[in-house]
């Protein structure tokens, strides 16, 4: 799993890279493989035209599956980076889900035909 991270308009510290690698670590759990994470954050100017701060953008790709794209946008960095990647692993999660549920019905069409 790699996480290429990218930041635009605000400078990227050491403790923002530690918590979004420990943010990644919810990918690992779902049994999913995860090939490339790649993270864009976004800094607005003090506008009016800007309800938020920050912006995220998080795109998962999981190989031989499809692309995983999420945005979010918030006042605080952590808390937009939380959202982003709880976001995203749901959409992991729906992937998994998905995968299971036509192994499922394989299953069940196996078990139909071998009952005949």
């Amino acid at each position: 799993m790699k996480i290429q991270i990218s930041s635009q308009n605000f400078k990227l510290t050491k403790a923002i890279e530690n918590f979004i690698q420990k943010n990644m670590r919810k990918f690992l759990k779902f049994g999913v493989q995860v090939g490339k994470i790649d993270f864009k954050f976004k800094s607005h100017p003090a506008k009016k035209s800007y309800k938020s701060k920050f912006s995220a953008e998080l795109a998962i790709e999981v190989p031989k599956r499809s692309m995983v794209v999420v945005k979010e946008a918030g006042k605080d960095l952590y808390q937009t980076i939380s959202a982003v990647s709880d976001k995203a692993a749901c959409e992991v999660r729906k992937l998994k889900e998905k995968r299971l549920s036509f192994t499922k019905r394989g299953l069940n069409k196996v078990k139909t035909w071998l009952k005949r």
